[in-house]
Protein backbone atom coordinates (compact mmCIF):
# COMPACT_ATOMS: atom_id res chain seq x y z
CA UNK A 1 0.00 0.00 0.00
CA UNK A 2 1.16 3.74 -1.01
CA UNK A 3 1.90 5.78 2.05
CA UNK A 4 1.26 9.53 1.67
CA UNK A 5 4.63 9.89 2.51
CA UNK A 6 5.84 7.90 -0.65
CA UNK A 7 3.00 9.74 -2.98
CA UNK A 8 3.70 13.59 -2.01
CA UNK A 9 7.88 12.52 -2.72
CA UNK A 10 6.85 11.18 -6.21
CA UNK A 11 6.92 13.47 -9.08
CA UNK A 12 4.95 10.89 -11.50
CA UNK A 13 2.43 10.08 -8.40
CA UNK A 14 1.85 13.60 -8.11
CA UNK A 15 1.50 14.14 -11.31
CA UNK A 16 -1.57 11.57 -11.72
CA UNK A 17 -2.80 12.96 -8.54
CA UNK A 18 -2.71 16.44 -10.07
CA UNK A 19 -4.35 15.06 -13.44
CA UNK A 20 -7.30 13.02 -11.53
CA UNK A 21 -7.78 16.56 -9.48
CA UNK A 22 -7.78 18.48 -12.51
CA UNK A 23 -10.68 16.36 -13.76
CA UNK A 24 -12.74 15.88 -10.93
CA UNK A 25 -12.57 19.89 -11.30
CA UNK A 26 -13.87 19.92 -15.13
CA UNK A 27 -16.28 16.80 -14.09
CA UNK A 28 -17.21 19.25 -11.11
CA UNK A 29 -17.66 22.18 -13.25
CA UNK A 30 -19.37 20.34 -15.79
CA UNK A 31 -21.98 18.65 -13.23
CA UNK A 32 -22.44 22.25 -11.69
CA UNK A 33 -23.07 23.71 -14.82
CA UNK A 34 -25.62 21.05 -16.06
CA UNK A 35 -27.77 21.60 -12.69
CA UNK A 36 -26.69 25.31 -13.39
CA UNK A 37 -28.84 24.78 -16.34
CA UNK A 38 -31.18 22.81 -15.02
CA UNK A 39 -31.85 25.15 -12.03
CA UNK A 40 -32.25 27.97 -14.56
CA UNK A 41 -34.54 25.90 -16.90
CA UNK A 42 -36.45 25.00 -14.20
CA UNK A 43 -36.98 28.58 -12.50
CA UNK A 44 -37.77 29.79 -16.28
CA UNK A 45 -40.77 27.01 -16.72
CA UNK A 46 -42.08 27.53 -12.71
CA UNK A 47 -42.20 31.34 -13.63
CA UNK A 48 -43.84 29.77 -16.79
CA UNK A 49 -46.29 27.66 -14.61
CA UNK A 50 -46.60 30.46 -12.16
CA UNK A 51 -47.86 32.72 -14.02
CA UNK A 52 -49.73 30.60 -15.99
CA UNK A 53 -51.39 29.46 -12.97
CA UNK A 54 -51.62 32.99 -11.52
CA UNK A 55 -53.39 33.91 -15.07
CA UNK A 56 -55.72 30.80 -14.69
CA UNK A 57 -56.70 32.11 -10.92
CA UNK A 58 -57.15 35.54 -12.26
CA UNK A 59 -59.40 34.55 -15.09
CA UNK A 60 -61.53 31.86 -12.35
CA UNK A 61 -61.57 35.75 -10.38
CA UNK A 62 -62.78 37.52 -13.36
CA UNK A 63 -65.45 34.87 -14.43
CA UNK A 64 -66.76 34.73 -10.64
CA UNK A 65 -66.81 38.75 -10.21
CA UNK A 66 -68.77 38.79 -13.58
CA UNK A 67 -70.62 36.30 -12.45
CA UNK A 68 -71.24 37.86 -9.02
CA UNK A 69 -72.62 41.21 -10.82
CA UNK A 70 -74.53 39.51 -13.19
CA UNK A 71 -76.29 37.71 -10.03
CA UNK A 72 -76.53 40.80 -8.68
CA UNK A 73 -78.02 42.06 -11.57
CA UNK A 74 -80.57 39.70 -11.36
CA UNK A 75 -80.74 40.00 -7.88
CA UNK A 76 -81.74 43.07 -8.58
CA UNK A 77 -84.57 42.39 -11.40
CA UNK A 78 -85.98 40.31 -8.91
CA UNK A 79 -86.69 42.68 -6.42
CA UNK A 80 -87.76 45.23 -8.84
CA UNK A 81 -89.95 42.37 -10.36
CA UNK A 82 -91.22 41.55 -6.82
CA UNK A 83 -91.63 45.34 -6.25
CA UNK A 84 -93.89 45.48 -9.23
CA UNK A 85 -95.73 42.09 -8.70
CA UNK A 86 -96.17 43.15 -4.72
CA UNK A 87 -98.19 46.96 -6.57
CA UNK A 88 -99.90 44.76 -8.81
CA UNK A 89 -101.02 42.23 -5.86
CA UNK A 90 -101.82 45.32 -3.77
CA UNK A 91 -104.02 46.87 -6.86
CA UNK A 92 -105.96 43.46 -7.71
CA UNK A 93 -106.29 42.99 -4.36
CA UNK A 94 -107.81 46.86 -4.05
CA UNK A 95 -109.67 46.30 -7.21
CA UNK A 96 -111.33 43.49 -5.36
CA UNK A 97 -112.55 44.84 -2.77
CA UNK A 98 -114.16 47.48 -4.88
CA UNK A 99 -115.37 44.97 -6.59
CA UNK A 100 -116.73 43.24 -3.41
CA UNK A 101 -118.01 46.45 -2.21
CA UNK A 102 -119.81 47.25 -5.16
CA UNK A 103 -121.11 44.11 -5.84
CA UNK A 104 -122.58 44.00 -1.78
CA UNK A 105 -124.02 47.67 -3.14
CA UNK A 106 -125.56 45.71 -6.27
CA UNK A 107 -126.90 42.95 -4.20
CA UNK A 108 -128.01 45.64 -1.45
CA UNK A 109 -129.65 47.61 -4.16
CA UNK A 110 -131.28 44.22 -5.87
CA UNK A 111 -132.54 43.17 -2.23
CA UNK A 112 -134.30 46.62 -1.64
CA UNK A 113 -135.92 46.48 -5.56
CA UNK A 114 -137.28 43.04 -4.85
CA UNK A 115 -138.36 43.63 -1.63
CA UNK A 116 -140.04 46.81 -3.35
CA UNK A 117 -141.40 44.40 -6.14
CA UNK A 118 -143.21 42.16 -4.05
CA UNK A 119 -144.76 44.54 -1.88
CA UNK A 120 -146.02 46.14 -5.32
CA UNK A 121 -146.95 42.81 -6.00
CA UNK A 122 -148.54 42.18 -3.00
CA UNK A 123 -150.24 45.20 -3.38
CA UNK A 124 -151.84 44.43 -7.10
CA UNK A 125 -152.85 41.05 -5.73
CA UNK A 126 -154.48 42.22 -2.82
CA UNK A 127 -155.78 45.42 -5.54
CA UNK A 128 -157.08 42.84 -7.73
CA UNK A 129 -158.93 40.60 -4.84
CA UNK A 130 -161.12 43.50 -3.93
CA UNK A 131 -161.49 44.61 -7.66
CA UNK A 132 -162.48 41.17 -8.54
CA UNK A 133 -166.39 40.41 -7.79
CA UNK A 134 -167.20 37.77 -5.37
CA UNK A 135 -168.45 34.55 -7.14
CA UNK A 136 -168.48 30.83 -6.13
CA UNK A 137 -166.19 28.88 -9.03
CA UNK A 138 -167.16 26.22 -10.64
CA UNK A 139 -164.78 23.88 -8.28
CA UNK A 140 -166.25 24.94 -5.46
CA UNK A 141 -169.83 25.04 -6.13
CA UNK A 142 -169.52 20.70 -6.85
CA UNK A 143 -167.71 20.62 -3.30
CA UNK A 144 -171.16 22.41 -2.02
CA UNK A 145 -173.68 20.52 -3.54
CA UNK A 146 -171.49 17.54 -2.47
CA UNK A 147 -171.49 18.69 1.13
CA UNK A 148 -174.93 20.08 1.55
CA UNK A 149 -176.81 17.62 -0.72
CA UNK A 150 -175.64 14.89 2.05
CA UNK A 151 -176.66 16.87 5.19
CA UNK A 152 -180.06 17.95 7.09
CA UNK A 153 -181.90 20.46 4.69
CA UNK A 154 -183.73 23.76 6.02
CA UNK A 155 -184.89 27.02 4.51
CA UNK A 156 -182.46 29.84 4.24
CA UNK A 157 -183.33 33.51 3.86
CA UNK A 158 -180.70 35.52 1.35
CA UNK A 159 -180.75 39.37 1.71
CA UNK A 160 -178.36 41.50 -0.46
CA UNK A 161 -178.36 45.35 -0.75
CA UNK A 162 -180.42 46.89 -3.38
CA UNK A 163 -178.41 48.38 -6.20
CA UNK A 164 -175.16 46.07 -5.42
CA UNK A 165 -174.93 44.28 -8.88
CA UNK A 166 -171.96 42.47 -7.89
CA UNK A 167 -173.54 41.59 -3.67
CA UNK A 168 -176.93 40.38 -5.79
CA UNK A 169 -174.86 38.38 -8.24
CA UNK A 170 -173.24 36.56 -5.60
CA UNK A 171 -176.34 36.02 -3.43
CA UNK A 172 -177.92 34.25 -6.69
CA UNK A 173 -174.76 32.05 -6.72
CA UNK A 174 -176.03 30.51 -3.40
CA UNK A 175 -179.32 31.03 -4.11
CA UNK A 176 -178.34 28.29 -6.62
CA UNK A 177 -176.43 26.32 -5.20
CA UNK A 178 -178.32 26.01 -2.15
CA UNK A 179 -181.60 25.14 -4.91
CA UNK A 180 -179.28 22.67 -6.43
CA UNK A 181 -178.33 20.56 -3.18
CA UNK A 182 -182.14 20.19 -2.52
CA UNK A 183 -182.47 23.31 0.43
CA UNK A 184 -185.18 25.72 0.27
CA UNK A 185 -183.69 29.35 -0.56
CA UNK A 186 -185.07 33.16 -1.83
CA UNK A 187 -183.12 36.11 -2.27
CA UNK A 188 -184.62 39.67 -1.42
CA UNK A 189 -182.67 43.25 -2.31
CA UNK A 190 -183.33 45.24 0.74
CA UNK A 191 -182.61 49.44 1.57
CA UNK A 192 -180.74 50.10 5.03
CA UNK A 193 -180.98 52.59 6.58
CA UNK A 194 -178.35 52.88 9.05
CA UNK A 195 -175.97 52.17 6.25
CA UNK A 196 -175.20 49.04 4.23
CA UNK A 197 -173.74 45.94 5.74
CA UNK A 198 -170.67 44.82 4.49
CA UNK A 199 -169.31 41.34 3.97
CA UNK A 200 -171.11 38.12 4.26
CA UNK A 201 -172.48 36.11 7.20
CA UNK A 202 -174.94 33.86 8.59
CA UNK A 203 -177.58 35.55 11.22
CA UNK A 204 -179.74 33.70 13.67
CA UNK A 205 -182.09 34.55 16.70
CA UNK A 206 -180.39 32.69 19.34
CA UNK A 207 -176.83 30.67 18.54
CA UNK A 208 -178.21 28.07 21.04
CA UNK A 209 -181.73 27.35 19.73
CA UNK A 210 -180.49 27.69 15.94
CA UNK A 211 -181.15 25.09 13.70
CA UNK A 212 -178.58 22.31 13.35
CA UNK A 213 -178.54 22.74 9.44
CA UNK A 214 -176.93 27.17 10.03
CA UNK A 215 -173.92 24.91 11.41
CA UNK A 216 -173.77 22.55 8.82
CA UNK A 217 -174.37 25.37 6.43
CA UNK A 218 -171.57 27.76 7.64
CA UNK A 219 -169.20 24.64 8.01
CA UNK A 220 -169.89 23.75 4.16
CA UNK A 221 -168.73 27.35 2.92
CA UNK A 222 -165.56 26.72 5.43
CA UNK A 223 -164.74 24.33 3.81
CA UNK A 224 -164.40 25.42 0.65
CA UNK A 225 -162.85 28.42 1.38
CA UNK A 226 -165.09 31.09 1.59
CA UNK A 227 -165.51 32.18 5.26
CA UNK A 228 -169.19 32.80 6.49
CA UNK A 229 -169.18 34.75 9.67
CA UNK A 230 -171.71 34.07 12.08
CA UNK A 231 -174.01 36.41 14.36
CA UNK A 232 -177.00 36.79 16.58
CA UNK A 233 -180.01 38.65 15.74
CA UNK A 234 -182.17 38.91 18.31
CA UNK A 235 -185.51 40.34 16.50
CA UNK A 236 -185.84 37.43 13.91
CA UNK A 237 -188.42 34.94 13.67
CA UNK A 238 -187.13 31.91 15.68
CA UNK A 239 -185.85 29.09 14.12
CA UNK A 240 -185.42 31.48 10.78
CA UNK A 241 -181.83 31.37 9.13
CA UNK A 242 -180.59 34.31 7.02
CA UNK A 243 -177.58 34.44 5.10
CA UNK A 244 -176.49 38.95 4.46
CA UNK A 245 -173.98 39.91 1.42
CA UNK A 246 -173.24 43.26 2.11
CA UNK A 247 -171.16 45.20 0.19
CA UNK A 248 -167.70 43.90 -0.70
CA UNK A 249 -165.28 44.68 1.93
CA UNK A 250 -163.05 47.17 0.21
CA UNK A 251 -159.14 45.67 1.95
Amino acid sequence: MTSWQDLWNSIDKLSSLITIANWGIAITLLVTFAFTVVVIKAGTRKDQLTGAEDLRKAEQIANLEHSNLTLRSQVATLEVSGAEARKDVAVLQKAAADAKASQQRVELDLAKQQEKTATAEHALLALQRRMEPRRISPEQRARLIEILSHSPKGKVVIDCVLGDAEGQTFANDIEGVLKASGWEAGTNQGVYSGGNPVGFGILVRNAATAPQYATILQKAFFAIGIPLAGAERPDLPEGTVQIVVGNKPSS
